[in-house]
C-alpha cells in the first residue's frame, strides 16, 4: 500500500473509532418504533442510585460522588464526594434524602433542592431503601445479618425520621433464620434488603422477607402492610432472584416478577390476576400508569416487548411517565417518546373515597367482592 494511501486509511479508521465511541445510542439488538429515541446523557458509577424528581428534570446520582444531574441542560451540582447507596426525593421535590453505609451502620443525610445539606443522623445496618412519608417525614429500610451456630438471623428494620426535628425511630418489621448455606449462596441478593415499594398516598408498602424452610428452597414472601396499623397481606411466594413488586400511581394494581419466566399483574383488593406475560422480574420498574414496564433489560408495552435495551440494565420511569432512565454499566440512557395511559389510572376523587375500603380490606372486614362492588360503585358517581 502507498504511504499516502496508508495514511488515508489510517485516518479513516481512526475516524470511524471515533464515531464508534461516541456513539449514544442504547446497546439495543433491535429496531425502536418511530415514536421512540434514544441517547447518552451521563456517565456514571456502577450501581449508582437513580432518583427522579417530582418535576422529572433532576436525577440523583454517583459519578465520582454524589450529583444531581439536570437532564434539559446536562449540567451536574456537586452535592457529596462520597457515593450515596440510596437516594430518594420528597413528593414536592424541595428534599433530598441520601443514605451513606460504614460497617454495621448507616448514616442517613438530607439536603435542599440545591443540593445544600439541612440533616444528618445513624441508624443501624445498611440502609437498602428509601422513601418519603411526606414533604417532612423519611422512611428508611435496614437489614443485619447476625451469624450464630445454629444459623443467620435476618433481620429488617423500619426507620422513620422527621428530619432536623427529631432522631429516627426503628421498628422491627420481620425476622428469620436462615441456614449458613442458605446465607453463602445468596448473600449479595439478601443483602437488597425488603425492596421496598411506597404506595403514592403513603398508606401502604410493599415489601420482601426471605423464608428457608428445612427441607424446601428458600423463597421470598411478597407482602402488602398498612403503615398505619401494621396489618398485612401476603401477595405471593417468589425466587430469589424476583426483585419484588410495584405500584402503580394509583395503588390498584402490583406488578411482580418471579424471578424464574412470569411477571404478573396483580389487583389486591380484589384478588385477581389482570394479566401474566413472560418475563422473569429479576429487574423491574413500571411507569406510573402502568402502561410500560421495564423487565429483565428489555421495554414493554403492556405484555409485549418494544426492545431488549440494556440486558444487564437497571431503569427508572420519570414520574410524568413520558421518559425512561437506563444505566448500563458506567453509561446512563435517556428514551424518549413514551407515550403514557394516564387516564387508566383512578382520579383523585376516586382514590380518595378507596383509601378507606383498602383498609378495611387488609383488616379482613371486607371481601375482596365487597371491594370490587364499592369501586364499580364509586366509579358510577
Amino acid at each position: 500500500m502507498k504511504p499516502f494511501n496508508l495514511l488515508l486509511f489510517l485516518f479513516f479508521a481512526a475516524t470511524s473509532l471515533l464515531l464508534l465511541g461516541g456513539c449514544s445510542t442504547l446497546p439495543i439488538t433491535g429496531p425502536l418504533p418511530d415514536n421512540l429515541t434514544a441517547e447518552k446523557v451521563a456517565s456514571i458509577d456502577e450501581q449508582s442510585p437513580l432518583a427522579i424528581s417530582p418535576d422529572s428534570k433532576v436525577v440523583a446520582l454517583n459519578s465520582s460522588g454524589l450529583k444531581l444531574f439536570h437532564l434539559p441542560t446536562g449540567q451536574q451540582v456537586d452535592v457529596s464526594a462520597r457515593n450515596a447507596h440510596r437516594a430518594a426525593w420528597s413528593p414536592l421535590g424541595y428534599s433530598l434524602a441520601a443514605s451513606f453505609t460504614t460497617g454495621g451502620t448507616s448514616t442517613l443525610v438530607t439536603y435542599d433542592q440545591y443540593g445544600i445539606k439541612v440533616a444528618e443522623a445513624e441508624v443501624e445496618g445498611e440502609i437498602t431503601d428509601l422513601a418519603w412519608l411526606s414533604e417532612h417525614e423519611l422512611l428508611a429500610a435496614s437489614v443485619t445479618i447476625t451469624t450464630y451456630k445454629f444459623g443467620n438471623n435476618f433481620k429488617t428494620l423500619l426507620h422513620r425520621w422527621l428530619p432536623g426535628r427529631n432522631t429516627p425511630t426503628s421498628t422491627p418489621l420481620r425476622d428469620s433464620t436462615l441456614q449458613s448455606v442458605t446465607v453463602r449462596t445468596w448473600l449479595p441478593l439478601l443483602r437488597r434488603g425488603p425492596m421496598l415499594d411506597i404506595s403514592r398516598t403513603a398508606d401502604q408498602i410493599l415489601y420482601m422477607h426471605p423464608l428457608d424452610p428445612p427441607v424446601f428452597k428458600p423463597y421470598y414472601k411478597l407482602i402488602l402492610r398498612d403503615l398505619t396499623n401494621g396489618k398485612e397481606m401476603e401477595i405471593a411466594s417468589l425466587g430469589m432472584t424476583s426483585s419484588g413488586g410495584r405500584f402503580t400511581a394509583d395503588s390498584e394494581l402490583i406488578f411482580y416478577g418471579d424471578g424464574a419466566g412470569k411477571t404478573t399483574v396483580y389487583n389486591p383488593w380484589t384478588d385477581e390476576a389482570v394479566r401474566r406475560f413472560n418475563a422473569a422480574g429479576r429487574t423491574l420498574e413500571i411507569s406510573p400508569a402502568g402502561d410500560y414496564s421495564f423487565v429483565d433489560g428489555a421495554l414493554y408495552h403492556g405484555d409485549t416487548r418494544v426492545a431488549m435495551l440494556a440486558p444487564e440494565g437497571v431503569g427508572r420511569f420519570t414520574p410524568d411517565g413520558r421518559q425512561l432512565l437506563v444505566a448500563a454499566r458506567n453509561d446512563l440512557y435517556l428514551l424518549k417518546g413514551l407515550q403514557p395511559a394516564n387516564d387508566r389510572l383512578l382520579p383523585v376523587a376516586q382514590l380518595e373515597k378507596l383509601l378507606q375500603p383498602r383498609v378495611w380490606r387488609l383488616d379482613n372486614l371486607i371481601s375482596a367482592k365487597e371491594y370490587k362492588e364499592t369501586l364499580e360503585r364509586i366509579k358510577r358517581q
